[in-house]
């Protein structure tokens, strides 16, 4: 890449309240914040309405993404494949070394390989909350689709459940390996080239960074 990536992580978390607000409110809160932060490019602001798990597995990403060999890579899904071979093909080894998972949630934010418009749609259409689950169901105004977002509450805030949305994602690319008559191996670079725009380096699935 052309350019260096010093992203800077506040030590204090973002508090919505809860008290005195319905759920639905405060649900709707969180939704509206985190996209005001991600058009804003405040990544460092955005990560900090991911919940519990979600950054968990992105700390989870930073060692494989660093020092996995193909035969790791091999026994996992084709969605954690895609986003494991997708940070190698930045080629930020150097930024990624000393990342944790808000770092990497935050880095992946920044190439656009997570945004407000691959998590949730664009409107708000309904909101069902009960004390630690909410579920929203938001449309897509391009394409029509709607798409179901799930917050957990997490020391009285409202998180967004990233993970959900990719247990989605997997099935759509499942479904479309399945109807690519492609390797595993060979759909995941079709993939990556046309997400990224440019050829792989073929020691991407062997190399540790």
């Amino acid at each position: 890449m052309k350019f260096t990536i010093v992203i800077l992580f506040l030590k204090l978390g973002i508090s919505i309240p809860c008290s005195g607000q319905s759920n639905q409110q405060a649900v709707q809160d969180t939704i509206n914040h985190f996209k005001a932060a991600l058009q804003a490019e405040k990544y460092e602001e955005a990560v900090l309405y991911a919940d519990s798990a979600t950054i968990s597995y992105y700390d989870s990403l930073v060692p494989i993404i660093l020092h996995a060999d193909s035969l790791q890579l091999s026994s996992m899904s084709l969605l954690d494949r895609l986003i494991i071979l997708n940070f190698r093909h930045l080629d930020q080894a150097s930024e990624i070394n000393s990342f944790n998972g808000k770092q990497l949630l935050g880095f992946a934010m920044l190439h656009k390989m997570v945004s407000h418009k691959n998590i949730m749609g664009d409107t708000i259409n309904q909101i069902t909350s009960n004390d630690s689950i909410s579920i929203v169901i938001t449309t897509n105004k391009l394409t029509g689709d709607t798409v179901n977002i799930q917050l957990v509450k997490e020391k009285n805030e409202w998180k967004i459940d990233f993970l959900r949305e990719m247990q989605m994602a997997t099935a759509v690319i499942d479904a479309r390996f399945k109807a690519s008559n492609k390797t595993e191996n060979d759909f995941i670079i079709v993939l990556l080239e046309n997400i990224s725009r440019k050829k792989t380096d073929p020691q991407i699935w062997h190399r540790k960074l």
